[in-house]
């Protein structure tokens, strides 16, 4: 009506005379011809005409058999006297209902300037295409476009115009077409500015603090005076020979760095302050990793032009001077490097000198945010919402599929991570190798293992052993200077013929059959894709790089059995025809095939992705909680409620790509999620300021001071409260948790801690330990055992011999006085976390885990919110150990990980925590469907009998459902409400705990990681894996240099380590490491297990009477060379469970005995006494240090 309303009054106002007449047409109501009055169809495939009396008309029935006889979704004109008209209202129309978003400015080149948008998806079917015009000028004031272009495909997203002139602004219109190719009224702008011609610039977003960037990057200030800060250029370079120039225009000392380095170099230090920088002072000294490592050249300061030659492929970093050549200062150099330059004192100033740059820019297959083409970028966006919505894939997606598929069952392609930060696709095919993939070699980088050719370049790509993760190349030049030093062999060399004839020939008419989406469900592809994780966690691989023997035998058995348990457990969707295709080696390795390339298309979008995951759906209700449970349980079952359907897990109503993600956590690989997580965690950190000795500790780290003895002897205190205040966990809340979020965010490593991050420096009161990451590890584990241990005291205080912790269980199995029956009082000494009942009530699974504890038990007033400061202390402990990598092992049960990443959880999460009202539920379920048997009523009402509107929540605590519902029964009408309401209040018991756990989380963790993950994902990031690995453990060890692995006391070691249960294990290596559990993977090691020949001739004389000795902040253990298995089980089974100090590093004065006066419910004359006993205990070995 508007459109009409507007056409009508400029046609009169213009005066506007018909030129076309429309065909005469008939009414498809009364069949009266349509003069001017009547009306035309909007739409340009429907031809429906209406006379004016049928469309004025206000019978009910003419509207009525309207509808039947035209879309009622189709608008009408009315007064559509003549085709000019009908097609200006269209036209309108369309651009009034095409919704366009954008455009905005994707790429830009010295010479072009790529332009993507976006329309809405329920817009595209109005859509005929796009025109496009580009100006230099002013597009308001009348002068004709510099370029245009018409796109005449709805489809189309970007185009890219060429031939521009660099560093100019241009603004782009992107107009739509309608369906006959006439171009809307509205338009959508965007200006962009065309590249600079140079190969980089300063990048004043990767700078020190006091430096200017100007003359459009070229230029570099710097106004401070003695303090070192660096800024690196805007591109990094991976290959090829690369030269540039700096122009020293200002400088009133030598003290001045040129060089290169990464971007994860410190900024606020000087060029080769750390090992991710190389630096040349105009001292004339070669500086790296904060040494100086050779003097160098000629000194250089204002007016001087200093020339820098970078040779990648040759590993080489040279410098000139005016001209002069001063030969090579580094080799060995590999990765992405960026051009730097370090400032020290005010009024410096530097150029670049644009005419002397020669740089070959970074390999374009980089999968990083900086080289991305945001076209492709959408690109990949509507593949994966397609994919995700469970649409028929694009053929763009099934075409690389195939590919893959080919490449991966003939076995001739291999996946690469390289050290410039992206995934390589290689050759191994042995005709293309001229070195096969699997050799052992030495380069002058080292030794490594090939592991393939890319096809492009012939360079070949080794994965070099120690020093920077990821594999380097060697071009084919130099391939005379690489020394084969093991070939594989038979049984490890890749065979194209035998991968082929293990899967068949597949076509691609099969494949399509066998992988498509209408094939697969969702709950297939996760049960896929987690047995995948975990194999390629264990293994350190890659997805991409698992054969199709191994899918078989290792993944795809574990596969079916966690497909059977989700689907019958949670969604419904077993059937017998799913089972065998995910048995089926073919079939999964084509499903396979589609997830990585779903996943590579994932990887492109997720750094774009920024702040959509931050909130998360809402984790539970109970109307969909039930209804889930209904649909699981049968064919001949019916839900509670049929209006209260929850929306599909993958339905085509999510609105955006970030809920779309959500979605699909379940099957983007592990590998991919933990870049992406390191990303934005390394992008979130604070890094403090380093000191100007390398060994002193930066002014805003943190220090805690932690007193053991006063929080050993208040766990015996009545109070709830005064245990939590004097523990070691209350202690440090006292401390840490009021400090600025930004200060919890540090992470730091000192020279000494051997690669271990820290974001404080821990002292533990009257102790002799120094802090080089022993004692900072072994505060998360006291933590640990603090916050786990139990008690069977009615009011919470340990009793002596009493308290127990998850750390302290064989195999997850709980004994003594928590057997059932005599568990009734079971509780946690510290009032936060709470054993789960199903451990309570001897039933069910997860009696190992806890849970946080109910609302219901919470006091009231500010001891309410003071309670829930420490759940968000608790969750800013979770942050913290998973930055500096480090274990908070806290067994909750799986339904707390799941609501903090936003997953849905449900009555079968309910079941494995409380398996007792779960099967009141199932009682209650059972008895409404068979309500029409004989006595069937009868049954459901003698159940009801003895319910009342309340319910005991995990603590035993009873919680009414309204006021008086203690007193009020239940009856058969709403027993179904009352199963509803149930189940919502037990998976609610504990949502402000969550809550407040998930604040203290997000305060330390960026909050859109979280939904990125599932909580099985979460809960081993923060927790590691329980099963401590004595094989990784070992594949991480190494040996000093008069030891040997096949050493007989060595080998006896591992068997004994071995043969130990699995809580031993962990006693073992909090002895050694001061943590219970090992990071996940190789990778993830910080620092190597050394194992080392004691010192001095007693123990090498006498082993069999001398104990192992550890040093835990350096991973090391002296062990002895004992005779026989038995004395090294008995020496080592000693040593991990009766040290509990260090106090090895060294002897405290008389002053320093701190930390044992005012212990709290002790009287002064015990103190001597608890003094001794400890002493007596801990100090009396002597067999750890920090």
């Amino acid at each position: 009506n508007e459109v009409m309303a507007e056409l009508l009054s400029e046609r009169e106002q213009s005066g506007h005379q018909c030129t076309a007449s429309l065909p005469a047409a008939s009414c498809v109501l009364c069949n009266a011809v349509v003069d001017i009055d009547g009306g035309r169809c909007a739409e340009d495939d429907c031809d429906v005409s209406v006379c004016a009396g049928c469309l004025n008309s206000d019978d009910v029935a003419v509207h009525a058999k309207l509808a039947d006889a035209h879309d009622p979704a189709h608008l009408t004109i009315p007064h559509a006297c003549c085709a000019e008209f009908l097609n200006a209202a269209r036209r309108r129309l369309c651009d009034r209902r095409v919704q366009l978003e954008g455009p905005v400015i994707s790429r830009s080149t010295p010479s072009s300037l790529t332009v993507c948008w976006q329309v809405a998806e329920d817009s595209e079917a109005r859509c005929g295409g796009f025109y496009l015009e580009l100006d230099a000028g002013n597009p308001e004031a009348g002068t004709p476009p510099s370029c245009t272009a018409r796109i005449d495909e709805c489809e189309a997203r970007h185009y890219t115009f060429d031939g521009l002139t660099p560093s100019t602004v241009y603004t782009v219109a992107v107009y739509v077409l309608d369906k006959y190719g006439s171009r809307c009224v509205s338009r959508a702008t965007s200006k962009g500015r065309t590249a600079d011609d140079a190969p980089f610039v300063f990048d004043s977003s990767n700078s020190g603090p006091n430096i200017t960037v100007s003359e459009r990057g070229m230029v570099a200030s710097f106004s401070a005076l003695e303090s070192w800060s660096t800024i690196l250029g805007t591109e990094g370079f991976t290959s090829g020979r690369n030269s540039w120039e700096v122009r020293v225009n200002e400088s009133d000392s030598c003290y001045m760095f040129v060089g290169v380095a990464s971007r994860k170099a410190c900024l606020t230090t000087f060029l080769g302050g750390d090992e991710h920088g190389w630096g040349w002072i105009g001292d004339r000294a070669l500086y790296h990793k904060r040494n100086r490592v050779n003097v160098y050249g000629e000194r250089f300061g204002q007016g001087d032009v200093i020339g820098v030659t970078l040779d990648m492929d040759a590993g080489t970093l040279s410098f000139s001077k005016n001209g002069k050549d001063l030969g090579k200062a580094f080799d060995g150099l590999s990765g992405k490097l960026y051009p730097a330059f370090a400032f020290y004192s005010g009024s410096q100033r530097v150029s670049l000198v644009r005419k002397t740059m020669s740089c070959d820019l970074a390999n374009p297959k980089e999968a990083g945010p900086g080289r991305q083409i945001v076209a492709a970028v959408v690109d990949s966006i509507q593949i994966v919402e397609k994919f995700a919505e469970r649409k028929k894939e694009a053929s763009s997606l099934m075409d690389a599929a195939f590919q893959v598929f080919t490449g991966w069952r003939d076995g001739l392609h291999q996946r690469t991570w390289t050290r410039s930060g992206f995934d390589l696709d290689l050759s191994v095919d042995p005709e293309r190798c001229s070195i096969a993939a699997g050799s052992r070699v030495r380069t002058g980088l080292g030794t490594g293992v090939v592991e393939g050719v890319e096809e492009e370049t012939g360079k070949v790509w080794i994965d070099y052993e120690g020093g920077a993760r990821g594999s380097w190349y060697v071009t084919p030049g130099q391939l005379a200077d690489v020394t084969v030093l093991e070939s594989p062999g038979q049984a490890t060399a890749r065979s194209a013929q035998s991968c082929a004839s293990a899967l068949g020939k597949v076509s691609r008419e099969l494949f399509l059959e066998l992988a498509c989406s209408s094939r697969w469900n969702p709950v297939q592809d996760t049960a896929l894709v987690s047995e995948l994780n975990a194999l390629c966690e264990r293994r350190g691989i890659l997805p991409s790089n698992v054969r199709p023997d191994t899918l078989e035998r290792e993944v795809l058995p574990g596969a079916v059995m966690r497909y059977i348990t989700l689907a019958k457990r949670e969604l419904g969707r077993w059937t017998d025809q799913s089972e065998q295709d995910l048995r089926d080696v073919a079939c999964a390795g084509c499903r396979l095939a589609v997830l990585k390339v779903v996943n590579d298309h994932i990887a492109k979008i997720l750094p774009f992705i920024g702040n959509g995951f931050g909130h998360a759906p809402r984790p539970f209700s109970a109307s969909t909680v039930l209804v889930s449970h209904h649909a699981a349980s049968g064919p001949g079952s019916k839900p509670l409620d049929q209006a209260q359907q929850p929306v599909p897990l993958w339905s085509s109503s999510l609105a955006s790509i970030s809920q779309k993600l959500r979605v699909l956590r379940g099957v983007i690989f592990s590998v991919t999620k933990k870049r992406t997580l390191r990303a934005i965690l390394d992008a979130s950190a604070t890094i403090p300021k380093r000191p100007e000795d390398d060994y002193d500790l930066p002014e805003e780290l943190a220090q805690l001071t932690l007193n053991r003895p006063k929080a050993a002897f208040s766990k015996a205190l009545p109070d709830a409260e005064s245990r939590l205040s004097y523990s070691l966990f209350g202690q440090a809340f006292d401390e840490l948790h009021f400090l600025a979020p930004r200060i919890l965010r540090i992470v730091y490593s000192h020279p000494m801690d051997e690669g271990q991050s820290r974001t404080f420096k821990a002292k533990f009161e009257g102790e002799g330990g120094d802090d080089y990451g022993g004692l900072y590890r072994e505060t998360f584990t006291f933590w640990s055992s603090e916050l786990t241990a139990t008690t069977m005291s009615p009011d919470g205080a340990a009793e002596e011999g009493s308290t127990t912790n998850s750390d302290e269980t064989e195999g997850g199995e709980h004994k003594g006085e928590e057997q059932a029956g005599d568990s009734g009082h079971l509780q946690c000494v510290l009032p936060l976390l709470h054993p789960c009942p199903n451990r309570l009530h001897g039933v069910g699974s997860n009696r190992e885990k806890f849970i946080l504890r109910p609302s219901s038990s919470v006091p009231s007033g500010s001891g309410a919110h003071l309670l829930l400061e420490t759940y968000s202390f608790l969750g800013q402990l979770m942050g913290i150990a998973l930055r500096t990598k480090v274990n908070l092992n806290v067994d909750l049960a799986s339904i707390v990980w799941k609501v903090l990443t936003g997953e849905h959880v449900g009555l079968e999460d309910l079941r494995d925590i409380d398996h007792s009202a779960v099967a009141l539920v199932d009682t209650f379920m059972a008895a409404q469907r068979g309500a029409d048997a004989p006595n069937g009523t009868e049954m459901l009402e003698a159940m009801c009998e003895e319910l009342r509107w309340s319910a005991s929540m995990s603590d035993g605590t009873e919680v009414e459902f309204f006021p008086g519902g203690k007193t009020k029964k239940v009856d058969v009408r709403n027993c179904s409400l009352y199963a509803n309401v149930l189940v919502e209040s037990r998976l609610r018991e504990s949502e402000n705990a969550v809550a407040a756990v998930r604040d203290g989380l997000t305060s330390i963790i960026p909050a859109p990681v979280l939904p990125l993950l599932t909580g099985e994902e979460l809960e081993r990031l923060v927790c590691g894996s329980p099963e401590l690995d004595v094989e990784l453990l070992k594949q991480c060890t190494e040996y000093d240099d008069d030891l040997r692995e096949s050493d007989a006391h060595i080998q006896s070691f591992w068997r004994v380590l071995g043969s130990f249960s699995n809580a031993n294990r962990q006693r073992f290596l909090r002895f050694v490491w001061a943590r219970s559990r090992l990071p996940g993977t190789k990778a993830e090691f910080s620092q190597r297990f050394k194992i080392q020949a004691p010192v001095g001739e007693g123990p090498r004389e006498s082993p069999d009477e001398y104990l192992p000795k550890a040093a835990t902040c350096f991973f090391a253990l002296s062990l002895p060379r004992y005779s026989s298995d038995e004395v090294m089980r008995e020496k080592l089974l000693y040593a991990c469970t009766e040290c509990l100090a260090m106090d090895g590093d060294f002897r405290l004065t008389d002053s320093e005995h701190t930390g044992w006066d005012n212990l709290p419910g002790v009287t002064q004359h015990g103190h001597t006494g608890a003094a001794a006993m400890l002493s007596a205990r801990a100090g009396g070995l002597s067999i750890q240090t920090t």
